[in-house]
């Protein structure tokens, strides 16, 4: 440590005052023009939803004379939501009923989560009385972290997951014995669960496994501290889990694919992309077994083990399959994101002997751009072709993108429909994830065609608008080449039911929600280099459907349905 850092200890406000610096920033990065965006496709559902246990006090995916039926409504028994732990949907409850229908209101609760993530950083450090260098370097890491405030900023569970996993870590790391202090690492816990399953499973193994090794050696849990612990999440957990219950509902693809090459595949991904977008830097997390076996460093070693375990029992668990896709479900790592963070710097810090001089600027370096990930050499490997991987810092990106924000699609494409579609006219959108938002925002018309043949029981009564092939669409809403070629296989049957087909609009903004959280897919500023024949958004109608004759539909660019 050097004479500065030394010197700076012995001042007793520091630490106080630096806390409330890094709370304050991090308020505003979170939480400026939050509710600007339209809410996106699982947003949308999920603000939906959440509105639903406000007005019924369950999940219920009636929204007026529409259905939230995504998968073709796999994920309801008896018309409501049985599939993703509920917490989510309680906290959006809340927030409507703080702020009302506003997107600002929908994303409140989960901003909020990642704030009290930092407070919670910033008491831990203060607790465990960090040097100068661990809290500059930490601070900038965190608060130039796009992928934490992205994620934090979603009407989603991940700003949930991520300040539950860091509260139950805090709270295990530093229990001192005290019994009260269990029953609040058990409530943590439980709220943990009922926010993301995957990632409780995860962090109790991180759990098991630092227990095995270090924390046993210090301070045991006696059988009546694990009761107290422990016996509060099952009993209260089991409930949750018996009711949202993701198993046996069929949403994940199937696929034959041997199981190891499966797990295999889901961890390289996982490691590639956790780089990629930025929850950690590649390089630095390579280093620090090295870096922790060569300066005998017990915290970065017990950090990089968590590291390891979590990230591991994350790829041996997750659902996700590999053969429809060539990326990672990041998501799932959101947790990481703060370790990453303190693994990261405090490999830096060992590396520079905590030299201030040296360590802060490749502090800077690292996490402030993204030359050290190396993610500016390549491109996008072909999933989102408007997006492009340039030389950048990414916080500087996301601080110009908060002053100019792009343009959305959902937003727009609403806009259209509530101008030119009149109520109740029956809208087909596809691809089918992309109706969601339309629902949301532009609710009159009728959203239906989300389910097949055989229709489950408990669509039996719903009108046959809602089935694919009983009913001709009056309107046809497609997202890009995606959409194009779901409407181009299925205009044969549509001339079966007696139905054709004229275009009325193509919209002047590119199909993909680049507003997503994952870096892969997120953008900074609006697309407007894209193909207006085939990447943006098209409207046909049906020869005599019904129109709105308050405003004149925009002028089409398509003659004709086209695939890519």
């Amino acid at each position: 440590m050097s004479e500065h850092d030394a010197s700076a200890l012995r001042k007793p406000g520091w630490r106080g005052a630096a806390a409330i610096g890094l709370v304050l920033v991090a308020s505003v990065l979170l939480f400026a023009r939050l509710g600007h965006y339209p809410l996106w496709d699982d947003e949308a559902t999920t603000a939906m939803f959440g509105r639903n246990v406000l007005e019924t006090g369950d999940t219920s995916a009636v929204v007026g004379h529409n259905i939230i039926a995504f998968r073709g409504g796999r994920e309801l028994v008896n018309l409501k939501l049985r599939y993703l732990p509920p917490l989510q949907y309680w906290a959006v409850a809340a927030g409507t009923a703080l702020f009302g229908d506003a997107n600002f209101a929908a994303r409140f609760p989960f901003a909020l989560a990642g704030l009290l993530t930092f407070l919670t950083i910033a008491v831990w450090m203060t607790r465990e009385q960090a040097c100068p260098l661990t809290w500059a370097g930490l601070s900038v890491a965190l608060l130039c972290n796009v992928s934490l405030l992205l994620f934090c900023r979603q009407c989603r569970y991940y700003g949930l997951a991520i300040f539950f996993s860091v509260l139950v870590a805090y709270l295990y790391m530093t229990w001192d014995g005290r019994r009260y202090r269990l029953l609040a690492l058990s409530a943590a816990s439980l709220a943990l669960l009922a926010s993301n399953y995957l990632n409780f499973i995860a962090l109790f193994a991180v759990i098991a496994v630092d227990y095995a090794f270090w924390r046993r050696k210090g301070q045991r849990l006696a059988p009546a501290d694990w009761a107290t612990w422990l016996a509060p999440v099952l009993v209260l957990g089991l409930p949750i889990v018996l009711l949202f219950n993701p198993l046996g509902k069929g949403i994940v693809h199937e696929e034959q694919v041997n199981w190891l090459v499966k797990r295999v595949t889901l961890l390289w991904w996982h490691v590639r992309d956790l780089n990629e977008c930025e929850f950690g830097v590649g390089l630095l997390l390579l280093a620090a077994p090295f870096v922790a076996l060569a300066t005998r460093d017990r915290w970065l070693a017990r950090a990089w083990v968590a590291f390891a375990v979590f990230i591991l029992v994350t790829s041996l668990i997750s659902p996700q399959p590999i053969t429809v896709t060539t990326y990672a479900d990041i998501r799932y790592l959101v947790p990481l994101i703060p370790l990453c963070a303190y693994i990261g710097v405090r490999v830096i810090c060992l590396g520079t002997g905590g030299r201030t001089w040296l360590a802060l600027p490749i502090v800077l370096i690292c996490f402030g751009t993204n030359i050290v990930h190396g993610t500016w050499t390549h491109a996008h490997r072909v999933r989102n072709p408007i997006a492009r991987s340039d030389l950048r810092s990414t916080i500087a990106m996301f601080c110009g993108e908060l002053a100019r924000p792009q343009r959305s699609p959902f937003g727009l494409t609403a806009d259209w429909v509530n101008d030119n579609i009149p109520d109740n006219a029956n809208v087909w959108v596809v691809p089918d994830y992309a109706l969601y938002p339309l629902m949301l925002y532009a609710p009159h018309p009728v959203y239906g065609y989300q389910l097949r043949e055989p229709v489950d029981p408990q669509f039996a009564d719903l009108p046959d608008v809602h089935v694919i092939g009983r009913v001709p669409p009056d309107y046809v809403i497609c997202f890009g080449p995606p959409g194009l070629r779901e409407l181009q296989a299925n205009l044969e049957a549509l001339a079966r039911l007696g139905a054709r087909y004229e275009p009325v609009a193509a919209l002047d903004v590119a199909y993909r929600d680049t507003t997503r959280p994952e870096l892969f897919w997120h953008e900074f500023k609006t697309v407007t280099a894209f193909n207006k024949d085939v990447e943006g958004v098209y409207v046909w109608r049906r020869f005599g459907a019904p129109t709105r004759n308050t405003a004149e539909a925009a002028p089409a660019r398509n003659p004709e349905p086209a695939a890519e």
